[in-house]
């Protein structure tokens, strides 16, 4: 759910967003040819790419490619999530920048696959916000000029940072669009809460496509393989003495201990409770 939502443009597009929102939530997937930096001002976030899963805390940022990427707020989750967002296409990055595109966003010459990489605490970074944290409570005080200004401040940051290699990669993909292995995307997210739409996404096909695929490579059906390898990384996880049932639930990719339940007890005949008693 969203507490609260500004944002900055510049022309028609979406360059800076600020919002507060309340689990459970998912946020969509953006433009597939962007760039997006998101800080988090308080709470936490869990992050799905294609072959990945990352997150970030409170004053920690990540820097990723979108169109591969989503975030979720997790059910379990009870606290507020504040974030800022900035979103680098090519059509803002030329519009800021005119003929003048600094190299390393052109991507001369590089040729490695990275497409997230995570910046803990950063003083820099935490400055930079709390500077723009300014014109959101003043938005009268926004142009054009300054949004740009903005973007070249936050991309130096970003270049000059420890980072500064994958950050440089990240945005070489904007005009070298990456290549997602399926399977690799596939095993990465067996045991995350992720709908067949959204694996879908993340393998930048349709749904009837990614069923196809899938069926191709595994020779079976993508409900349910993957329910089948959920519960049975549940009940590896149940034998392990001090597992919480709940805990279990969410690790092994669940969402919902009820349905979690039935699901177990239909495959292996008992349920959670009774089989860790079992044990």
């Amino acid at each position: 759910m969203v507490v609260d939502y500004k944002s900055f443009k510049l022309g028609e597009k979406t360059v800076i967003e600020k919002a507060i929102m309340k689990a459970p939530f998912t946020m969509p997937q953006f433009m597939t040819n962007e760039a997006c930096f998101f800080y988090v001002i308080e709470g936490e976030n869990h992050i799905y790419g294609a072959d990945e899963v990352g997150g970030a805390e409170s004053k920690e940022s990540v820097l990723l490619n979108c169109g591969n990427f989503f975030g979720k707020l997790r059910s379990d989750q009870n606290q507020e999530y504040h974030a800022m967002a900035f979103h680098f296409d090519p059509e803002i990055l030329k519009s800021v920048y005119g003929d003048d595109i600094p190299d390393f966003l052109l991507g001369k010459d590089i040729e490695n696959d990275v497409s997230y990489t995570k910046f803990g605490s950063n003083e820099l970074f935490d400055k930079f916000v709390d500077g723009l944290l300014f014109y959101f409570e003043n938005p009268e005080l926004v142009n054009d000029d300054l949004i740009g200004l903005k973007v070249k401040e936050l991309l130096l940051l970003l270049a000059n940072s420890k980072e500064s290699g994958k950050v440089k990669v990240i945005f070489s993909n904007l005009f070298n669009p990456r290549q997602v292995e399926f399977k690799k995307s596939i095993d990465t997210h067996l045991y995350s809460d992720l709908s067949l739409e959204e694996l879908a996404q993340l393998t930048n096909k349709s749904l009837s496509s990614f069923k196809r695929k899938f069926k191709e490579v595994y020779n079976e059906s993508p409900a349910g393989y993957i329910r089948l390898k959920k519960l049975e990384r549940a009940k590896e996880l149940l034998a392990l003495k001090g597992n919480s049932i709940t805990d279990v639930v969410f690790d092994a990719g669940f969402n919902d201990l009820s349905h979690f339940s039935k699901l177990f007890k239909s495959e292996f005949g008992l349920s959670p409770r009774e089989f860790q008693k079992s044990l």
